[in-house]
């Protein structure tokens, strides 16, 4: 998968992200932690690199 310059830094991230909210289960019910490990595994062997780890305050 092509990657893309992040702003002015000289990061590059894939242009697709993987968002995880509902993988820290905080206001989820039925979440598997072997499930969003599988999930997160196939996205990168797709190629996806980019994966959205931060939490929501609400």
């Amino acid at each position: 998968m092509e990657k893309r310059t992040l702003g002015t830094s000289e990061v590059k991230i894939t242009p697709i992200l993987m968002g995880t909210l509902q993988a820290g289960k905080r206001m989820w019910v039925g979440i598997e932690d072997a499930d969003s490990n599988k999930t997160i595994r196939a996205v990168y062997e797709a190629g996806i690199t980019t994966i959205d780890t931060a939490l929501i305050r609400l």
